[in-house]
Parts: C-alpha cells; structure tokens; sequence
C-alpha cells in the first residue's frame, strides 16, 4: 500500500503567520530523524547505531516493540525512511519531501510505503484507515514541533 499526503508549511495569503525557510525546515525535519523522542511521546528509547555523510542507521524502542531504520539524506531535499522488517513489524518506507512551488511557498509531502496490500479484506481496510489518520496527525504534530523550534531560535 501505498499512502501519501501534503501539509503547507507557509500560506502567503497569511502576512502575520511565521514563515519558515526551507532551511529552517529540512533542519526540523533531520532532527525528527535523528531526535524522534522529542516529536514521538510513545517512544521509550532511541539511538544512532551507525552514521554516515548522509545517513544514519538508528533503533527505537517503542514497549516491546524494536524498529531498526535507515534514514537517508538529500539535503534540503528530502528524508527517506526505510525500516526493516521484523517478526513484530512488516517494515516499509517513509519519505518526507520538501516541495517550493513558487519561491517560499514550502509544503512537505509525506509518502508512506508499506508490504499491507492496496485492496483490503474489509477488517484491514479499516485498520488501514485507522493507520493512515494516525500517520497525518503525526505528521501535523511534527510540522508543529518545527514551527515551535523554529520560533525558539533553534532551527538556524
């Protein structure tokens, strides 16, 4: 299955709102990557493992629940997830894009690859459902994180 969905990060139609940078922004969104405890209440542990030029290999531990990922990196481009499948977890891929339609008009546009099949018995059709409304409240109350570090000074 295959999932994808876009929040507007800057509406300029709003002159009081507070408009980050695309620099601002691909800052906030690596620091998900590498700080996922400060953006994920349910997480009990994390930590980079391994740490490349433009990648990390990391693990979480959410209860019972060991994840082990690949983050990728394109600078101020996109953060690409790729999670490896376990007997708890079936894995997949999330990749944040940063989008610019026109100069300061950012959006990030979240994809969500998963082995779940694209049509459902009716049972996991609504867990899909369930799945994906969680995943774009997650991603809301990451662009809000961004937004309250940026305020504070701390995103460049």
């Amino acid at each position: 299955m295959q999932f994808e969905h876009l929040i507007q990060i800057n509406d300029l139609k709003q002159p009081l709102a507070q408009l980050l940078t695309r620099n601002q922004l691909w800052q906030g969104l690596v620091y998900r990557a590498e700080s996922p405890m400060e953006f994920m209440d349910h997480i009990d542990d994390a930590k980079v493992i391994e740490r490349g030029s433009n990648w990390i290999e990391r693990q979480i531990i959410m209860g019972k629940l060991l994840v082990h990922d690949k983050i990728e990196y394109t600078h101020e481009s996109h953060v690409h997830y790729h999670t490896s499948a376990s007997a708890d977890h079936g894995g997949g891929q999330m990749i944040m894009t940063i989008e610019e339609p026109s100069p300061a008009a950012l959006f990030v546009r979240f994809t969500y690859i998963t082995p779940h099949p694209d049509s459902p018995d009716p049972e996991t059709a609504h867990y899909l459902e369930f799945l994906k409304s969680a995943w774009r409240e997650t991603d809301i109350d990451t662009i809000r994180k961004i937004r309250e570090l940026a305020a504070l000074g701390q995103l460049g």
